[in-house]
């Protein structure tokens, strides 16, 4: 029991940066016409994906060259607007609001914001289109929500769609506790491995590499264990710089020192 309260503890504030303050609708905004829709593992994702890797690439290349805030008001206004004009597209277009939402907070590695809380308390209870790029989004965000380890399945379906997704693999690693069974712990490390070399540069990743090794070293004491957790706590706090996470910034010292203690 407490091994367990220490790994939740350990997980929930190395990825606090990552978490949105609530689920549903965030406090001053209205909520959607149509009822809650559920994210499932039996969620199908084999539909016509194309409109939406469209408008997946079409925020990319507006982000490119356009203020980030009017990008997010392009959809934003898309979306509200066709309640009356075009609610067949309310999908495609809630999909691009929520996306450049999500998209500006990853450029900017801003904690999370207003827009994406408004965003998701809105598009989430829309109905669930069954194309990979919307059910994809659907499943990090709702893991920013509120860690549901019972969509385990769901996302390692979505890695097998694309295993060098690291949104969905991170997202996974949140999931899995690398103290539960020896198989675990060799999925935890082999996510944190394939996350720190295909995104070196990401702070969350980092501290992400850092909890796995901290509570693979809870178990095994291991010098090696503890070593591979402080640098990649190390490397989080050099990355974050001077906007890391408050509570990571207050915890991580404390656990260094912990693993530091001969």
């Amino acid at each position: 029991m407490i091994m367990y309260r220490t790994f939740i503890c350990a997980f929930l504030i190395t990825l606090a940066s990552r978490s949105i303050a609530q689920s549903g609708t965030s406090r001053g905004v209205a909520s959607s016409p149509f009822p809650q829709e559920v994210l499932s593992n039996n969620v199908v994702i084999e539909g016509q994906d194309k409109p939406y890797r469209n408008i997946r690439k079409e925020v990319e290349r507006l982000f490119a060259r356009k203020n980030h805030v009017g990008v997010i008001d392009i959809y934003k206004n898309k979306y509200f607007a066709s309640f009356r004009n075009s609610p067949q597209k309310r999908p495609l277009y809630g999909f691009g609001w929520l996306y450049a939402t999500y998209y500006r907070e990853q450029l900017e590695s801003k904690h999370p914001t207003k827009e994406l809380n408004e965003a998701f308390g809105y598009v989430a209870q829309e109905p669930i289109p069954a194309v990979y790029d919307y059910v994809r989004l659907r499943f990090i965000l709702q893991q920013m929500v509120s860690i549901e380890k019972s969509l385990r399945p769901l996302g390692e379906r979505l890695l097998k769609v694309n295993p060098s997704d690291v949104g969905v693999k991170y997202q996974l690693a949140r999931m899995i506790d690398p103290s539960s069974s020896p198989r675990d712990r060799q999925i935890s490390i082999k996510y944190a491995a394939e996350m720190v070399k295909d995104k070196p540069n990401s702070a969350s990743v980092w501290a992400s590499y850092g909890a796995t090794y901290y509570i693979i070293w809870l178990m095994t004491k291991s010098k090696l264990d503890s070593q591979k957790s402080i640098h990649g706590y190390r490397k989080y706090l050099s990355l974050a710089g001077k906007n890391p996470n408050p509570m990571l910034a207050r915890r991580i010292p404390m656990f260094i020192k912990q693993m530091s203690i001969k």
